[in-house]
C-alpha cells in the first residue's frame, strides 16, 4: 500500500479469512490520490462505488469488503467521505 497511513479503523466484526489466516481486525487507510477516484461518479455513486474506492485506500479487494458487517461498512463509507471537501456555500448564515 503506497502512502502514509492516515487512519486505522478497528472493525466491530472481524473478517474471517479461512485457510488458517488470522481474521482481519482493522483496516489501515491512506490518503487518496486523484487516480483512486478516477472512475467514481460525481453524482449518484453507489455504496459499491464508494466501497471499491475505499478498498483501494486500505488494500482490500471487493470480495473481501463484501464480508464487512453492515455496521463496519457504514464506518468505512463515512470515513471515506471525510476526504471530500464540502460544497459551495448555499446562503448567508
Amino acid at each position: 500500500m503506497a502512502g502514509a497511513i492516515v487512519k486505522t479503523l478497528k472493525l466491530k466484526d472481524p473478517i474471517e479469512q479461512g485457510d488458517g489466516q488470522p481474521p482481519i481486525t482493522e483496516l489501515n487507510f491512506r490518503k487518496p490520490e486523484a487516480g483512486d477516484l478516477w472512475n467514481l461518479p460525481l453524482t449518484g455513486a453507489t455504496m459499491g462505488d464508494q466501497l471499491e474506492c475505499a478498498g483501494k485506500l486500505c488494500g482490500m479487494l471487493g470480495n473481501e469488503l463484501k464480508k464487512l458487517s453492515v455496521a463496519d461498512m457504514f464506518e468505512v463509507v463515512s470515513f471515506f467521505g471525510t476526504f471530500f471537501p464540502g460544497g459551495p456555500p448555499t446562503g448567508k448564515k
